[in-house]
């Protein structure tokens, strides 16, 4: 059994090297099946608000709520997988574990730059009419 831990961003090299194609070097993910494994998921959720962050291992988890959750869950959240695997009990404020999270913090914000530094500018432009009828008829558009 391999538990490794993939991302979505995986997803894409995965099918590129699949199909024999050339994965670009400014891609973040790796095909799932090579032997380059990582340690750490990151994953951001915007719902809402301000986003939710975390970085995850197989042995510990940091967890950012963004504001409009923090009256339900703590703004910071830390736990240890391997002894804590369903998450009841949250270490980030536990002075023994300040200076891990402040590190994963770290980690995550240094992960998030990275990958803004590969960030495709979005393209502006007009539809033309066709195009318009189709994505009315598949209800992406009024």
């Amino acid at each position: 059994i391999d538990s490794s831990l993939v991302e979505g961003i995986d997803i894409a090299p995965t099918i590129v090297e699949f199909v024999q194609g050339e994965i670009p070097q400014t891609w973040e993910g790796k095909n799932i099946f090579s032997d380059k494994k990582s340690n750490w998921t990151y994953a951001d959720l915007e719902q809402h608000g301000p986003i939710n962050k975390s970085l995850r291992s197989l042995t510990e988890k940091l967890y950012l709520a963004g504001e409009p959750h923090r009256e339900i869950i703590d703004p910071v959240n830390y736990f240890d997988m391997e002894n804590d695997p369903q998450e009841k009990n949250n270490l980030a404020y536990d002075p023994q574990f300040q200076s891990r999270v402040e590190a994963l913090n770290d980690s995550l914000n240094a992960m998030e730059l990275r990958m803004s530094a590969n960030t495709v500018e979005a393209m502006q432009g007009e539809l033309d009419e066709a195009t318009k009828e189709r994505l009315k008829a598949l209800g992406y558009i009024e």
